[in-house]
């Protein structure tokens, strides 16, 4: 299987394709336009040989863009190539313009692999461009399209929309390296993102490729608690529930075993008991400062920060790494929450997960299913705020992400007069 990292470029009468073999260091490029139409090249380059694509949002534009010329290439390959760049620069505008444009798996004639949703970068909280991303790659070579898309291009303009063509795909090759692992960044070097994806749409027979871990986490629990309930993961998709308008009453989220003594915290809860929510992101938030450290609370849970600065260990003082194994699944399960829509049978699932997971992890390390532990992992973490975030479930969604929050500040009136250490929130 050759694998070819490639990017188009579709300006008004010219239309261009790189493509880098990177085992060979081999380049194609293939241009249609009034001067020279490589229509038929282009073609057989794409059909003679079993390929896999990589790109950069390539499954929202340049492979629906693709798909349109293969699938129209019987009408195109009598056509100048001026009215075909015309054409498919059409095409492209609506692609664009398009809210979903992407092209079903099972419809496609070419394989994609997607960086730009691999990394979640669909994700508008974490958008980010190539340009960034060559940036942030310290690439020599940090290049703008060199003629706007609305140019009506002449001989000569090919060749600086290719060699600009080039550049893209020699970055996204240079990503693509990150994503494989093969990196010195210390927090991406030998974590393979896209042969994750393929032990685990092997374990769980799910195709889980051109997603982030998030989306990936939802649709692995999609399709798992599908065949477990067995019901229609499409149907199950769009199913609704109990909506709940009137919205919720926080004071129902708080557990009964709630039982906080100190001044700051108890206006906090007096708060939340006297708060309604309809579900709204931003709609509710409070600060507590409990000994000059500030704490901010929202739907979604809390954040900290102490004084901004570098914190060193030394004879004195040691540096503690404390975290919580499965905090939000177990919450869940403790508590015995479940979405209602869903049934008990969520919760029957969702206790073998974390319980399945955590056998696994108390495993010797040459023993471990590492592909089961990350599954689970993104599976019990990911898929709640993704999947079933709607206004008939939020209570569920809110118990589990204040009740962590709400024992931890229960217990916070004990370090009062503790003086001698700090939280490094990270």
């Amino acid at each position: 299987m050759i694998i070819e990292i490639y990017d188009l470029e579709s300006l008004t009468n010219l239309f261009t394709y790189t493509g880098y073999d990177s085992k060979k260091n081999e380049y194609y490029q293939f241009c249609i336009c009034k001067w020279r139409n490589d229509s038929e090249q282009l073609y057989e380059h794409l059909t003679k040989r079993k390929i896999i694509q990589v790109g950069f949002n390539n499954e929202n534009y340049d492979y629906p863009l693709e798909h349109h010329f293969l699938n129209h290439f019987d009408e195109y390959k009598f056509l100048p190539g001026e009215v075909v760049a015309q054409k498919l620069y059409q095409k492209s505008q609506e692609i664009i313009d398009m809210e979903f444009s992407a092209i079903a798996d099972k419809n496609k004639y070419i394989s994609q692999i997607d960086l730009f949703k691999i990394w979640h970068f669909d994700n508008k909280a974490r958008r980010t461009s190539l340009k960034d991303l060559e940036i942030c790659m310290r690439m020599h070579n940090v290049e703008e399209m060199p003629i706007h898309h609305t140019t009506w291009c002449k001989p000569g303009d090919e060749i600086c929309v290719l060699d600009y063509n080039k550049n893209d795909v020699y970055a996204t090759y240079l990503f693509l390296k990150t994503t494989l692992g093969k990196t010195e960044y210390p927090l991406y070097k030998g974590k393979d993102k896209i042969k994750l994806r393929q032990d685990l749409a092997n374990k769980f027979n799910v195709n889980v490729m051109n997603m982030g871990d998030v989306p990936m986490g939802a649709e692995l629990m999609l399709n798992l608690y599908a065949r477990e309930a067995n019901r229609n993961p499409y149907e199950l998709k769009r199913s609704g529930g109990t909506p709940r308008p009137e919205g919720i009453n926080l004071k129902d989220c708080i557990p009964y075993w709630c039982n906080i003594k100190s001044k700051e915290f108890t206006n906090f809860l007096n708060e939340i008991k006297n708060t309604k929510i309809q579900g709204i992101k931003g709609e509710f938030s409070f600060s507590v400062n409990f000994h000059d450290y500030i704490l901010d609370f929202g739907l979604g849970g809390t954040h900290a920060c102490c004084k901004s600065g570098v914190y060193e260990s030394n004879k004195d003082w040691m540096i503690l790494d404390l975290d919580v194994s499965s905090l939000y699944p177990s919450v869940a399960k403790s508590l015995k929450l479940y979405p209602e829509h869903l049934g008990p049978e969520f919760m029957r699932m969702y206790e073998q997960f974390i319980e399945k997971r955590i056998a696994e992890k108390h495993k010797p390390k040459s023993e471990r299913d590492n592909v089961l532990i990350e599954g689970y992992k993104l599976v019990l973490n990911g898929e709640i705020k993704s999947l079933y975030l709607k206004i008939f479930i939020k209570d569920f969604i809110l118990n589990m992400n204040k009740t962590p929050f709400l024992k931890a500040i229960s217990k916070m009136k004990r370090t009062k007069t503790v003086k001698s250490g700090m939280m490094i929130p990270c």
